[in-house]
């Protein structure tokens, strides 16, 4: 029986270090893998979404017509143009590429600020010193005119115009301004070619650039 027994513990005990053994090199590989991925977390990383719009480390192009500083920009909701506003004049380009198409007929007497443009073909343009001006998008003529009032209380330096928007059917025009107001536009439903005619006089000297 002891030798039965001595038998049984020699190979148990052979057994039991052949465990360790495996155990130990189980530890070791875990903690060398421990210490290669301790700066890199594969699963937090790929489960990362990627970003909603990703943009090129560099730039596609630059447009260099202005003459003075270019403060707003307004794309056409159906068409592959924009415009884009700065002190001196109003400019239509084409996408994607950024081909110069035209200037408007007209200029907007002050420095322009916003700018916003519907289905419709209107866009409208609003200056530092609180004007509107209302422009027809294909032939680039300016049909109306507006004057932005301050609110009571208000200093006349507060009538500028800072941002614009039309609503989604194209008929609303919202503005906010200095004054801490946020103005509402809509047409006129009675309006028509005899109490709003449309005076166009083609300018003597228009400039292309």
């Amino acid at each position: 029986m002891s030798f039965f027994f001595f038998f049984e513990g020699e190979v148990f005990g052979e057994r039991e270090r052949r465990r360790r053994r495996r155990r130990r090199k189980k530890n070791e590989n875990k903690k060398g893998r421990k210490n290669q991925n301790s700066l890199f977390f594969p699963s937090l990383f790929f489960a990362l979404p990627p970003p909603p719009f990703p943009l090129r480390n560099k730039k596609t192009g630059t447009l260099t017509y202005a003459k003075k500083s270019v403060r707003a920009l307004a794309p056409h909701p159906t068409e592959y143009t924009f415009a884009a506003c700065s002190a001196d004049a109003i400019k239509k380009y084409k996408l994607p590429g950024g081909e110069f198409l035209h200037n408007t007929l007209q200029r907007h007497p002050a420095i322009v600020n916003c700018c916003s443009v519907n289905e419709d073909g209107v866009m409208a343009t609003g200056g530092d010193d609180g004007s509107l001006r209302f422009w027809d998008w294909r032939s680039g003529n300016c049909f109306q005119e507006a004057q932005s009032i301050a609110q009571p209380g208000s200093l006349e330096a507060e009538a500028g115009i800072f941002a614009s928007t039309f609503d989604a059917t194209g008929s609303r025009f919202l503005t906010a301004e200095a004054d801490k107001t946020i103005k509402f536009w809509k047409e006129d439903e009675n309006s028509t070619t005899e109490t709003h005619p449309v005076r166009f006089v083609p300018p003597q000297m228009a400039h292309r650039y």
